[in-house]
């Protein structure tokens, strides 16, 4: 099996090597730009999870952090990627238990797209035909897993009010957290957006879970399937897209609130 790891040790790399110019402005919108947001409260597993208005909808302003099965902290059961400023490249570590749990505490949980909508393992190798957009999955009540209309209207939303095209990623980055404390994000609405990565899953060639470079990119699951073996995310670097991958990766969760 091919590794995803190679798209993460990729981009990780070439983002390290580019410089960024914002030409878009830090737009109004909900929360003003300028840090004082009117942040909600959500409390759910024993967490309170803040929570944020942009435009029409209200989103967990943090990443899902609850513990069930075909869930992982990154680092988790598998060698974490590491770069080596020195020598440009990428190192395979094993992160101590406080690592990992710091880790979850930073980035929530990493979860297959069969444990974020709550459903059988199986649907992460089978097609689940369900085309309810309100699915609840792993979310609490009144809230659900986006669907990929979801994500897209909340790029339409962020790139409409600041005049701008493939801006949404920067306007929904946290300030700080990317790049191990480098270029980060302007958060102009108080989404805060973390690169909590990835995670690759297990085969013959591959010693437990790879988990890609925290720090440089976050995907965010959608609950739209492309197929059997796929479903639609969302995925920021410096940019954003929504896109598909395979289920049975792990990424993060973060739920939308019922109109």
């Amino acid at each position: 099996m091919k590794s995803k790891l190679t798209k993460f040790a990729l981009a990780a790399i070439f983002g390290l090597a580019l410089t960024f110019t914002f030409s878009c402005s830090s737009g109004g919108g909900s929360g003003g730009g300028g840090g004082n947001f009117e942040y909600g409260s959500l409390p759910y597993k024993g967490k309170n999870y803040k929570t944020i208005e942009i435009g029409n909808q209200t989103w967990m302003a943090e990443n899902l952090n609850y513990n069930v099965k075909g869930t992982k902290c990154y680092g988790e059961g598998g060698k974490a990627s590491v770069y080596d400023a020195k020598t440009g490249k990428l190192t395979f570590v094993t992160l101590s238990s406080a690592e990992i749990q710091a880790n979850c505490t930073k980035y929530g949980r990493l979860y297959t797209w069969a444990a974020a909508m709550d459903i059988d393992v199986k649907y992460n190798e089978e097609e689940w035909g369900d085309s309810d957009l309100k699915h609840q999955g792993i979310c609490p009540n009144g809230w659900h897993i986006p669907s990929k209309a979801e994500w897209d209207e909340l790029i339409n939303y962020v790139e409409s009010e600041n005049g701008c095209s493939d801006c949404a990623g920067e306007h929904l980055m946290a300030k700080n957290g990317w790049w191990d404390g480098g270029h980060g994000g302007l958060d102009t609405y108080g989404f805060s957006a973390l690169p909590g990565s990835g995670g690759d899953v297990k085969s013959d060639d591959q010693d437990g879970y790879y988990f890609g470079p925290a720090g440089f990119e976050g995907y965010w699951w959608s609950s739209l399937e492309g197929g059997k073996l796929s479903a639609y995310l969302m995925h920021i670097f410096s940019h954003e897209n929504v896109y598909m991958d395979r289920k049975d990766f792990l990424y993060s969760v973060r739920c939308l609130k019922d109109d």
